[in-house]
């Protein structure tokens, strides 16, 4: 699916922006179904049907709001903004009779939240998020955050990688980059999602040529033998580790690759200037345990049938509150 741009202002320096994908066939509902059902992807199907040709606005990777207002240049006109741009993304959805799907909204998200609520969008709550506030200046720093037990395991898990022989580096940008990076994203999405990951080759050589200060790749080796890459975005003071991918036998093998990357993540967070490390929507027990808050998301949906939008709105309250007992554990602790 490719993507679709909305924005206020013009395209050199808009005053809103917003990024959505039509999704009409099965395979495109991922974005959709997934905050709401999980890893029940056999369910996919019905939302296809009952809601029909949905315009789905979120990020890929799911890393911040799809619809943005330059609150800094705009800061008294924000919520203006925003209730301007969804009224122009409705008007749209109309004309083509789609439905309007908004992923991925956080409580920081407070301008975007009321527009939504007041323009009668039905809402629950999506998978939580994990995210990392950076609040150390260094290393050491970080592991007197956490509580003793939690130290322990991180130097016992860097110790083993590093026994191992295993190091983390950056590549140059004059550097090429290996082939098979590609090749670990798609296996290791695959096996994350049970479906082909969305990507296309050139996907992480554009991120790193487009994106120079915004970006960085970090590759995982063993006697110069890849073992798994991560590549981080930032924007501001927030990064998200947006692309992973690690080969099967190496999780067999148990170097701790992913944790090490994220570990390489928070080493190099005070020099980039980051108050803020999103870590996405899985294992969220062990994100707990190296100093990671869980946040709530919620999904608004706005159904283009009017009998839909009105069969919605208990369907979608039963699933909040599903939600709410489910993930109890994680939001309350």
């Amino acid at each position: 699916m490719l993507p679709i741009y909305f924005s206020l202002g013009g395209t050199e320096r808009p005053a809103a922006v917003a990024v959505g994908r039509l999704a009409t066939e099965t395979s495109h509902y991922a974005q959709l179904a997934e905050p709401l059902l999980g890893r029940a992807t056999l369910l996919t199907p019905a939302i296809a049907r009952v809601i029909g040709p949905t315009l789905i606005l979120a990020l890929r990777p799911s890393c911040g709001a799809p619809i943005l207002a330059n609150s800094r240049k705009y800061r008294d006109r924000e919520e203006s903004l925003l209730n301007e741009l969804c009224g122009a993304i409705e008007d749209y959805a109309d004309e083509h009779r789609l439905s309007l799907a908004v992923v991925g909204i956080t409580p920081r998200d407070q301008a975007l939240t009321k527009v939504l609520r007041n323009r009668d969008y039905r809402e629950t709550q999506g998978y939580p998020a994990a995210e990392l506030d950076v609040c150390w200046s260094s290393w050491d720093g970080y592991l007197m955050h956490l509580k003793v037990n939690r130290r322990k395991t991180i130097r016992r898990e860097t110790k083993a990688f590093n026994v191992a022989g295993c190091k983390i580096r950056v590549p140059a940008r004059s550097e090429p980059l290996p082939r098979d990076l590609y090749t670990l994203l798609q296996e290791h999405y695959q096996r994350r999602n049970r479906r082909p990951a969305p990507y296309n080759e050139s996907l992480l050589e554009d991120m790193r040529q487009n994106l120079p200060n915004n970006s960085r790749i970090y590759l995982a080796e063993m006697n110069d033998r890849i073992l798994g890459f991560m590549a981080a975005l930032w924007k501001d003071d927030t990064a998200a580790a947006a692309y992973i991918g690690i080969g099967q036998q190496v999780r067999a093998q148990n170097f701790f690759v992913y944790f090490n990357f994220i570990y390489q993540l928070v080493r190099d967070a005070p020099p980039l200037g980051l108050k803020r490390i999103l870590f996405g929507s899985t294992v969220y027990d062990a994100k707990r345990l190296r100093g990671c808050s869980i946040t709530p998301t919620c999904l608004f949906l706005r159904p283009a049938g009017g009998l839909t939008r009105l069969a919605s709105r208990p369907v979608l309250a039963m699933h909040r509150r599903w939600y709410q007992r489910k993930f109890r554990h994680l939001l309350c602790s």
